[in-house]
């Protein structure tokens, strides 16, 4: 559903209480970013609401820029004035007016709410437009922290400080992705999504997409890795890190900008495996690289070429569908399904079970989806119960999986254990270990997941287990709007959950709760509460739909 179409129908179902009593929408901070191309430089403007209240929804904004700051304002000399603008858009809104020449410019923006209210101009900003000689000296800029992970459990708060620290090693000065002069050092698209998680790395990853871009071979193939020292040959599930990092960063940051710069070789690329295995039946090309990392428990080249081809296709017709390149929707999600297809036809037995035997085969054939329904809790179950008796003998790209895949299905309490186990002291959690378990314990223990990029709308989704061994989180994760925060606890009856979402944004929050259970918020029945609203009872879950705002609820269960 169009994002624009979307929140004004959430808003039918908070704000049927007490409407007179909605937060204002004042600017808080601005923003703004220069990008040159090879003509014009182009800019675009970001800002955050200040956090007054509940149901903050920006519904216009209006932007003045002057080269004088004296004359920033409505009726003075303006280089230019957006007018009203009725958008809910506060990200990366494009400059619009006419061409502008090298200097300062200063900048302020003014909103409008949802319930007609106009807000006060913000305080100014400015940009500069720089020389174009000096606009290609890229720099690296200082890493900014925008998340945190508490929780009852030492070891896992152990984890998250390890990821931390493996971030920082492994993010060097120039983004080559060889520390120490190791040949793998942290493979960059197993990790991305769970530093990014920690800290602001746009701008950082973006350096390094210009350089992998540029390492494109002739047959227009992606590298497996990018060196300043060495050409590295394409090997699946490695080249695709030039798909992995930037759809991991826009669903993070709501920044398309890296979509726009990757799209054309991404679908050049997956044209060429396409190419390459036109029957979609799994077909090596290139470089076999393996899982690497692997205990003696191998994954055919075969079959992670057509799982990852299967991952570029779900990801590009996303990318697509952003950047409205209708032709490719179409082409990429027909090309997944050939791939499902093809999957079971190669790869599965007549009883839907996996022929291909590791570990790792079994994580990404879940992962990816491409089991047919009827075979995918069967494989799960197999594959808890081979943990059980094994432990973890998958190499790195299943080891990226293997948490949220036993987390969905109905193994969360082993995931736990599992997690667990990397801080035994006779075992050395990898950079890849560390950094998706930062991101499972953010996007499952605490809950935090986008449904669309940015955090515009998000679900906040806490897995809590059953057998006590987590009984407290604390976590945030600081999105272009605002800070995203989950504090919950169990108690005897239940839970209680202070939950704040950021201005600008609106959440469905689902509890753990059975339908007899009352849901309350800050010790009122949840129909008196401001800003938000039961919707549905899922099986052992309570859905709710909130505008932003910090709210206190509790699920108590009936006795």
């Amino acid at each position: 559903m169009n994002l624009v179409k979307l929140i004004p129908l959430l808003t039918l179902f908070v704000l049927s209480a007490a409407a007179q009593e909605l937060g204002k929408v004042n600017i808080a901070s601005l923003s703004s970013r220069i990008r040159i191309n090879q003509k014009t430089p182009s800019v675009q403007f970001s800002w955050k609401i200040k956090n007054e209240g509940r149901a903050q929804l920006q519904t216009s904004y209006r932007i003045l820029i002057s080269k004088d700051e004296s004359e920033l304002k409505p009726d003075g000399k303006l280089v230019w004035d957006s007018q009203r603008v009725d958008s809910f858009q506060a990200l990366y809104v494009d400059y619009t007016g006419p061409a502008l020449e090298t200097g300062t410019y200063y900048w302020k923006a003014q909103l409008t709410s949802s319930n007609k209210e106009t807000g006060a101009w913000s305080k100014h900003s400015s940009f500069v437009i720089p020389e174009k000689e000096i606009a290609k000296n890229t720099q690296i800029p200082k890493v900014r922290t925008i998340g945190s992970f508490q929780c009852s459990d030492a070891s896992l708060n152990e984890i998250f400080k390890k990821s931390i620290a493996s971030r920082k090693k492994n993010l060097i000065a120039s983004p080559s992705f060889e520390p120490g002069g190791k040949p793998w050092g942290a493979p960059i698209q197993l990790t991305a999504r769970g530093y990014a998680f920690e800290a602001d790395l746009a701008d950082y990853y973006a350096t390094w997409l210009k350089k992998f871009l540029a390492s494109v071979d002739k047959d227009k193939l992606f590298p497996a890795m990018v060196s300043p020292n060495k050409k590295y040959k394409p090997a699946p599930g490695y080249s695709e890190a030039g798909l992995m990092v930037p759809f991991a960063l826009w669903q993070l940051n709501g920044d398309a900008s890296l979509l726009d710069d990757v799209f054309q070789p991404a679908v050049n690329y997956v044209g060429m495996l396409k190419k390459n295995d036109p029957s979609f039946s799994g077909k090596a090309f290139a470089e076999n690289r393996g899982d690497f990392g692997h205990l003696d428990d191998p994954t055919s080249p075969e079959f992670l070429s057509l799982c990852f081809f299967a991952l570029d296709c779900r990801m590009l017709a996303e990318m697509a569908t952003a950047r409205g390149h209708l032709p490719y929707i179409t082409q990429h999600h027909t090309w997944f399904a050939n791939i499902q297809k093809g999957f079971q036809k190669t790869f599965l037995n007549e009883k839907s079970q996996l022929t291909e035997k590791s570990q790792t085969a079994q994580i990404l054939a879940l992962r990816y989806g491409l089991l047919p329904p009827n075979a995918k809790q069967p494989t799960a179950d197999a594959l808890a119960a081979r943990l059980k008796k094994e432990g973890l003998k998958a190499g790195i790209f299943g080891t990226a999986a293997i948490l949220p895949v036993l987390s969905w299905t109905d193994h969360h309490e082993q995931a736990i254990a599992l997690a667990k186990s990397f801080t035994e002291e006779d075992s050395e959690p990898s950079d890849v270990a560390l950094a998706s378990t930062s991101e499972w314990m953010m996007s499952f223990l605490a809950g935090f997941n986008h449904q669309t990029p940015g955090f515009k709308t998000s679900r906040i989704s806490p897995f809590i287990p059953n057998d006590g061994s987590i009984t407290h989180v604390r976590a945030s994760h600081e999105t272009p709007y605002g800070t995203l925060a989950i504090d919950w606890k169990t108690t005897e009856t239940g839970l209680k959950a202070k939950i704040t979402i950021p201005p600008n944004t609106t959440s469905k929050i689902s509890l753990p709760g059975v339908k007899e259970a009352i849901v309350s918020e800050a010790g009122k029945p949840l129909d008196q509460a401001i800003g938000c609203q039961m919707i549905k009872q899922l099986p052992g879950r309570k859905e709710i739909i909130a505008q932003s705002g910090t709210y206190h609820f509790e699920v108590k269960n009936q006795k």
